[in-house]
């Protein structure tokens, strides 16, 4: 729940910025019907992916660990940080957000 109050917070925050919150759902199949329930109930706007599973290929293919996982890109879509956790706020994404906002000129 602390992840999607902090995603939340920081999609609001950075509105209009070069930022988006993307999800990847690693739940299991049969919980799948639970995961809907939970995205209208917390209000979740963002687009959000299943993974097929924590075992999916996702996961799978990108080395995670554990869940919930954070992934910054950068402006040419490279992972810049894979741990920034919940430590995750406006001005820890800064640097990529200047870097993304200077390549668009």
């Amino acid at each position: 729940m602390r992840s999607i109050r902090r995603d939340k917070d920081l999609a609001a925050a950075l509105k209009g910025r070069p930022f988006a919150v993307v999800g990847v759902n690693g739940d299991a199949e049969e919980d799948r019907a639970k995961v809907k329930e939970a995205v209208a109930k917390e209000g979740i706007a963002w687009r959000s992916f299943w993974a097929g599973g924590p075992d999916g290929e996702i996961p799978r293919t990108w080395g995670v660990q554990n869940l919930p996982t954070a992934y910054l890109l950068d402006a040419a879509g490279i992972i810049g940080d894979d741990q920034a956790g919940e430590d995750l706020t406006p001005a820890a994404l800064e640097p990529l957000l200047r870097a993304a906002e200077d390549a668009a000129r």
